[in-house]
């Protein structure tokens, strides 16, 4: 089993030495287009946008993973047994800590975050073309890791706030305030990257 570790350690390793470095992301330098909503923020003022979202499904499906583990822990005596009992609780405390995302616009860019895992995925304000408001989730897969779509956290009906960035994937955050937070990050590039194209 050591070898086998090792071997599959080594082969990642030259691998990776074989392949390079990462392309770089494509970086997006032009104005803010003329058709997006933009609250213009001044030279000196500070502005931050905070918003959260809550996923019953992830609370519900993580109890019941809990309940199962439990119920598998007092079912019988044997190392199967607690060995499901060890899975099942692991995963429903993983499943439930995702439960609670937050999305924060602020100097640096866009980011968002997993409090309970204290995990942070971050979108610096050269990686973005611009923001707007879609009145339901676009079509594609967004989830915490990368797909050919983008990536974001969405749950349910209503607004949603959708970055473009500049390798024509999008992040998608599912908020009421969708609004706000495009009008935001829209106005934190008209300052950067100055005034918009006609």
């Amino acid at each position: 089993m050591v070898v086998k570790v090792a071997g599959y350690a080594a082969a990642f390793g030259l691998g990776w030495w074989l392949a390079g470095a990462l392309p770089r992301h494509p970086e997006a330098d032009g104005p803010v287009s003329p058709w997006v909503r933009v609250r213009p923020i001044g030279a000196a003022e500070r502005v931050m946008f905070v918003t959260s979202l809550w996923s019953w499904r992830r609370v519900v499906v993580g109890g019941l993973m809990l309940v199962g583990g439990g119920v598998a822990g007092d079912a019988g005596v044997g190392l199967a047994v607690a060995g499901v009992f060890l899975v099942l609780v692991v995963l429903g405390v993983f499943e439930a800590s995702q439960a609670w995302c937050r999305l924060q616009v602020d100097a640096g860019g866009v980011s968002v975050a997993l409090p309970w895992l204290r995990v942070r995925r971050s979108v610096p304000w050269g990686w973005v073309r611009y923001a707007e408001v879609g009145d339901r989730v676009p079509k594609g897969r967004y989830k915490w890791d990368d797909s050919s779509w983008g990536w974001g956290a969405v749950g349910g009906r209503g607004p949603v706030l959708v970055v473009w960035l500049a390798d024509g994937r999008r992040l998608v955050f599912s908020t009421p305030e969708a609004e706000t937070g495009a009008a935001l990050v829209n106005g934190w590039l008209e300052r950067l990257r100055g005034s918009r194209s006609c």
